[in-house]
């Protein structure tokens, strides 16, 4: 049978070890994308009986129940944008951004990712803070730049390849993480003014 999908030409870019993330962890990602990894690593030759049996079981299901194309399911996807994630880190934390990104990675059915990409997002951020802090680098065009360039860095390796080129997503609103980034960031800014005015 050819099982082949969208996600096949994704999958002959990827090393062994990244397929194999797809049968390991298979319930954390789309079956079309776990089918295609199965595939691919048949055709390099490491069809072992656990990957022919799961293989099996999804084409079989895939026979009893056809897999919608992506532009039938694209319709429901929503995905913050590029332009909104990298507003968001400037104006918060590369953490912050990375929470966005890593709710992108669930639309698009990686959970596996997008745990990783928060705590890449968190990683990055406490290291940017203890580096300017040891540098004692006040500048913002700095700390901007630097944000700037983290999140860009997360976006590309956990979400661009992801993307379908043939593929158009819907925009995600973006007042509602606006909303909530501002609320928290307040009651930190009234205790950091008053521990400035407390010192002086």
């Amino acid at each position: 049978m050819d099982s082949e999908n969208y996600f096949s030409s994704k999958m002959i870019k990827m090393s062994e070890s990244e397929l194999k993330t797809y049968f390991n962890n298979n319930s954390d990602y789309q079956e079309e994308a776990v089918l295609a990894a199965l595939c691919e690593l048949e055709k390099r030759g490491f069809g072992n009986p656990e990957i022919l049996s799961l293989k099996a079981k999804l084409e079989a299901r895939e026979i009893k129940n056809p897999i919608q194309t992506q532009n039938t399911n694209s319709k429901n996807i929503e995905l913050y944008s590029f332009i909104f994630i990298m507003l968001f880190g400037v104006l918060f934390s590369v953490f912050a951004s990375s929470i966005l990104i890593g709710l992108n990675l669930i639309q698009l059915k990686n959970k596996a990712k997008s745990r990783s990409v928060i705590l890449s997002g968190l990683a990055y951020s406490l290291l940017q803070v203890y580096l300017m802090g040891a540098l004692k680098i006040a500048s913002p065009i700095i700390s901007v730049l630097t944000s700037l360039l983290g999140v860009y860095m997360l976006y590309q390796y956990f979400i661009k390849p992801e993307l379908n080129t043939d593929t158009t997503y819907q925009t995600k609103s973006s007042w509602q993480p606006l909303l909530i980034g501002f609320l928290i960031s307040l009651p930190v800014a009234y205790f950091v003014m008053k521990s400035m005015a407390a010192t002086i």
